[in-house]
């Protein structure tokens, strides 16, 4: 299917579940290959909880209730736009373009306290896969940073988070002592009981028989299944997805 035919409303009722599988697995698997449909989903999943903190406590009369269905999806078009940086703030993402404008006018920390000011958090488990599939020095300190800035944030919001680091392809290198300058840091993040990390069995066997030598990688690293496998498992539960 052509990402074109991936309309708003029809990513709005993948996110409410109410596609027939088999349009729930293509719209899951066009996530992992596209950038795109990602932070389309993204963004609309986080409009949602954004404006579900916003309006918890408001009542509404019976009558607004299909209104607001009906004009759901050009209410999620108008505010996405403007809502995008605070999204980013209160939620830890990082899958979005912030203009130089907008990050001049409202810096994180502000935002931040605004948010735990004014608007009512609901305090239920988030659930986020941090998907590493290269072991560019950049990528990885900018997934590692992610990672820390998730935790500090949902501590932060007193908000229970599991984050699940899934590695394959290159990306499993930096789980390789002796190889890799980040195994410390990994090591702290799994010691705080909020992270695990995959490495993928599929690419330890290619790295094994590109290379001859038994693939070490270090203690507390789950390697028994594939990224193919765990990925889109995790996206049938609900996770919110974030590609490095």
């Amino acid at each position: 299917m052509n990402i074109k035919d991936f309309t708003e409303d029809k990513l709005n009722l993948f996110i409410d579940e109410q596609l027939d599988s088999d349009e729930m697995d293509e719209i899951r698997h066009a996530m992992l290959d596209d950038k795109e449909i990602r932070e389309r989903v993204c963004q609309l999943k986080a409009v949602r909880e954004l404006v579900g903190y916003a309006y918890s406590e408001v009542p509404r009369p019976p009558n607004e209730i299909q209104q607001q269905k009906k004009y759901h999806s050009f209410f999620a078009k108008s505010i996405a736009a403007s809502v995008t940086l605070v999204v980013g703030v209160l939620l830890g993402w990082s899958t979005y373009e912030y203009s130089p404008n907008a990050v001049q006018a409202i810096s994180a920390e502000n935002t931040f306290q605004y948010v735990a000011n004014h608007v009512n958090i609901d305090h239920e488990q988030r659930r986020i896969i941090l998907h590493i599939d290269s072991g560019d020095m950049k990528v990885v300190n900018a997934a590692l940073n992610e990672a820390d800035q998730l935790l500090t944030t949902y501590r932060k919001a007193n908000t229970p988070i599991q984050l699940d680091i899934i590695t394959n392809k290159t990306g499993i290198d930096i789980l390789r002592p002796g190889m890799s300058p980040y195994i410390a840091r990994i090591q702290d993040l799994l010691g705080n009981g909020e992270v695990a990390i995959y490495a993928c069995d599929r690419s330890i066997a290619k790295a094994l028989k590109k290379e001859g030598v038994e693939i070490v990688l270090m203690p507390g690293v789950a390697k028994d299944r594939s990224a193919k496998e765990l990925i889109p498992e995790r996206l049938k539960k609900g996770w919110v997805y974030i590609k490095a």
